[in-house]
């Protein structure tokens, strides 16, 4: 007999870290209007705790955390799997990342096995099948509607999904079909190279057709995610912030949204090399145009301190608030509407209407 234990039925589970919870509580006491260099931070770290906002040991963070299911079996030499679906007849496995199955230390029959990159605000179905057959009852469990959702690549960074978030007319961003983050194959940087668990999670449970390339320095190099079982490897150098707005940069701009706002590309992956500048830049004009909270956008730029790198505070140098105030004075039909700002600007130097109408229609749900 098999025995479910962990997760309990109608269980609500969070994905956030301590690390990430910890800057949630920053964004919504407006910490992260503050100066790096203005000592109060300090004040919200727990005692004995490192400051997640400014990371200084440049530790990685910035991956989810991981749920460990728990069951008993009065068979310890069964063979088991864990069966993870998003509905009730287990129909479809959910794409998630699983580990191994452990049996706990000093507990006779009881197993275990760690499972993460679930999706935000689901339903999840699991149960154990032994070999011989036996099933155990079928467990549910939900997951909580957070506002990011971290995805752990092995042997990458700052890798997150830009869905699951709420417009701010209430609309629900899909998720699993865009993804930003990091280079991931790097071989001098620990956090840039995946490991072949890494690249299983990328092509299998992410499913990513399509690898966006921000970088110039990558013209000319030998980039190998394009060789990996069907990724389409995209190289559409782009620059950041308010460089992107005028002459060639905004052509270059305009070649990456051509990409970036297809569906036909999905799932897509889009990175410079620290997932930071060109990418908080590009991920900026997404959650522009998608309309999020600009509590939200200033959140998902500076979440990037979490990573293997230093700070990026949203009003560091004042570069993303001169690049929403610069929109503002080019388009003041919008009314200060970053949507409108952002779409705007978009149609200006040469994305067809259609075609953001067609990612809004696809994303918003």
């Amino acid at each position: 007999m098999i025995k479910t234990i962990f997760p309990a039925n109608g269980a609500e589970i969070s994905f956030l870290t301590p690390a990430f919870r910890e800057f949630i509580r920053r964004q919504r006491a407006g910490l992260m209007d503050l100066h790096p260099d203005d000592e109060s931070v300090n004040d919200w770290i727990p005692d004995g705790e490192e400051n997640p906002f400014y990371n200084k040991s440049k530790a990685n963070l910035s991956h989810p955390a991981v749920l460990y299911f728990r069951w008993e079996c009065d068979d310890p030499a069964r063979l088991m799997d864990l069966e993870i679906s998003e509905d009730a007849d287990f129909s479809s496995p959910a794409p998630v990342t699983a580990g191994r199955i452990f049996a706990m230390a000093g507990e006779n029959g009881a197993f275990c096995c760690p499972v993460t990159n679930f999706k935000n605000g689901r339903e999840y179905f699991w149960r154990v099948v032994a070999d011989d057959g036996s099933t155990s009852d079928s467990m549910s469990f939900f997951t909580a509607a957070d506002q990011v959702r971290a995805v752990f690549l092995d042997g990458g960074s700052n890798v997150r999904d830009i869905g699951g978030g709420r417009t701010e007319s209430g609309g629900l961003v899909r998720q699993g079909a865009v993804y930003r983050g990091v280079e991931l194959e790097d071989d001098e940087v620990r956090d840039h190279r995946l490991t072949d668990r890494g690249r299983r999670t990328f092509i299998r449970e992410l499913g990513i057709r399509t690898d966006l390339d921000l970088r110039a320095e990558a013209e000319g190099r030998d980039v190998r995610t394009g060789d990996w079982e069907g990724v389409r490897y995209v190289l559409r150098p782009c620059e950041s912030w308010g460089r992107t707005l005028s002459g060639e940069w905004a052509e270059k701009m305009r070649d990456v949204m051509e990409v970036v706002l297809d569906p036909d590309n999905y799932p897509l992956y889009f990175h410079c090399y620290a997932g930071a500048d060109r990418t908080g830049t590009v991920g900026t004009y997404l959650d522009c145009l998608l309309g999020l909270p600009k509590e939200v956008i200033k959140f998902n730029f500076s979440v990037t301190s979490l990573s293997c790198y230093d700070k990026r505070n949203w009003t560091l140098h004042g570069y993303r608030e001169e690049f929403l105030a610069e929109l503002d004075r080019m388009y003041p039909e919008a009314g200060g509407v970053m949507s409108e700002m952002i779409k705007a600007h978009l149609i200006a130097i040469g994305v067809k209407k259609e075609k953001i109408e067609r990612f809004l229609g696809y994303m918003i749900v």
